[in-house]
């Protein structure tokens, strides 16, 4: 049986790239404390889904889903001993919609909003390019609630991108606030520049 901590983590991975309506209860105790500033090593193992291929770090554990179109990465080797005061999750894969991108990613903030406690958009540029491609771009904040009480402030990008072939695909990070800026420079933005999306 699986436990309750590991289905919601599950859960709010999938809202966060496909609007499930399901909240995120992260699995951490304590408050919230900021990490180590240490320069990570660069991703270096290679990832291979059904449409996509991406480099991500030793040590790190994968999470697909059944199609494997979607996978997440969990900065700890064990997905079920995730913290969320420190650890951070990086979610990429394809969706099929008929949506532009910018739809697409509007939608998901409506989703978020209704669902997370504390949800509030980041100001942030609304268009990236990395590696080439152009990319819708979003970022909020949000408080989930650890298993013994105490709040934790998530903060989360996310990336959508059209696809020619009535798809997007979207790449986001999410971690405690304390954690953010390292996990999305160190590990997210080198992540991507490894991406290779097949018929895209």
């Amino acid at each position: 049986m699986m436990q309750p901590t590991t289905q919601r983590r599950k859960a709010f991975i999938l809202l966060l790239l496909c609007g499930l309506l399901c909240c995120l209860v992260l699995s951490a105790c304590g408050d919230p404390v900021s990490p180590e500033t240490t320069t990570l090593p660069k991703p270096t193992l290679v990832y291979t889904g059904k449409d996509f291929t991406v480099k991500y770090l030793q040590g790190w554990s994968q999470e697909e889903n059944a199609n494997r179109r979607l996978v997440a990465f969990h900065s700890t080797p064990d997905k079920d001993m995730y913290d969320a005061r420190t650890d951070s999750t990086i979610t990429i894969g394809s969706v099929d919609t008929t949506a532009t991108a910018q739809q697409f990613i509007e939608k998901q903030l409506l989703d978020l909003k209704t669902q997370l406690k504390d949800f509030q958009q980041v100001p942030t540029a609304t268009t990236v390019t990395i590696a080439g491609r152009e990319w819708q771009q979003r970022s909020y904040t949000a408080t989930t609630q650890a298993l013994n009480g105490s709040d934790v402030t998530l903060k989360a990008v996310m990336l959508v991108t059209k696809l020619p072939d009535q798809r997007v695909f979207l790449a986001a990070c999410g971690s405690a606030q304390s954690a953010f800026e390292q996990y999305q420079k160190q590990v997210f933005l080198p992540m991507l520049d490894t991406l290779t999306i097949k018929n895209g």
